[in-house]
């Protein structure tokens, strides 16, 4: 019961710093070169609508990090372990290269969110059996790749994946995912 105070507690935290936080626009990389910002619009072209959404295969630079949603699949799990009546796991293969000078910690509970598309948050599936992890600590220049496991409806389209650019104060990036 202690730990998910905890985990709570350190999650109220952290949405604390990220909303106070301003952070960098992300911007779509080319494969191994750095971002170009884009110049500020002129005053007379219209205000964009909403935040940029990325795609499977794109690689985007925010911060600290350069992001590669790689791949999607489904999979109905194993009997013991499976998801629950009705829904899929839901497994997004990403890679997260740190593109600064020092480790970068990555928390998949606190730096991935996936939502439909009706905006319901998604709960991570722990059971998932992923190729890989997305936690740990990066070094500096160095990639870790893994999956994100989500349960989901059977069939679900319309699913984004919002990942935050950082434990304290990062940029959200948004990837649609199907």
């Amino acid at each position: 019961m202690k730990k998910l105070i905890y985990v709570l507690v350190f999650g109220l935290l952290a949405a604390v710093a990220i909303a106070c936080t301003p952070a960098d626009e992300p911007t779509l990389a080319e494969s191994n070169e750095p971002a170009m910002t884009e110049e500020a619009p002129a005053a007379e072209e219209e205000e964009s609508t909403g935040p940029e959404i990325f795609s499977v295969g794109d690689t985007v630079e925010a911060g600290n990090f350069r992001v590669t949603v790689n791949s999607v699949r489904t999979d109905t799990g194993e009997d013991f372990f499976g998801p629950d009546e009705g829904n899929e796991f839901f497994y997004v293969d990403m890679s997260i290269e740190n593109i600064s000078d020092d480790e970068q910690t990555i928390s998949s509970i606190l730096m991935f969110t996936i939502f439909d598309e009706d905006g319901r948050q998604l709960d991570q599936a722990l059971f998932a059996d992923t190729q890989g992890s997305l936690d740990g600590t990066i070094a500096p220049t160095r990639t870790l790749t893994g999956e994100y496991a989500v349960e989901a409806p059977e069939g679900a389209t319309g699913l984004e994946l919002q990942f935050e650019g950082a434990l304290f104060g990062g940029r959200v990036i948004l990837f649609e995912l199907n």
